[in-house]
């Protein structure tokens, strides 16, 4: 689920989790603890978005304290700004969470 700062409640990934179960990859227990999570994250974070904020500041922390293959994640993972090359890839993602509501 990605909370925007308005509070916008957008769910990713829903069509490949029911195609997994579908294919029988996972299981329906799988499938449930999947939409227990989520409403458990909207629960907790949907009218909280410094609660949010924080706890994305804490997993982004933990990640910045491990290495992975000997490697700092500080020279793996980088912020950087917007440019017009990430159009694509954002208007992809975007496209694909809200393709369910339009197409209902």
């Amino acid at each position: 689920m990605i909370i925007t700062p308005n509070g916008e409640k957008i769910i990713i990934d829903e069509d490949e989790l029911l195609d997994a179960r579908e294919k029988e990859i996972i299981t329906q227990e799988d499938v449930d603890s999947a939409y227990k999570t989520l409403k458990e994250i909207e629960n907790k974070y949907a009218n909280n978005i410094d609660g949010l904020i924080e706890l994305t500041n804490y997993i982004l922390d933990k990640f910045k304290m491990k290495k992975i293959e000997e490697k700092n994640l500080n020279e793996i993972i980088k912020l950087i700004p917007y440019t017009y090359e990430d159009y694509e890839f954002v208007y992809n993602v975007k496209k694909n969470a809200y393709k369910k509501y339009v197409e209902e």
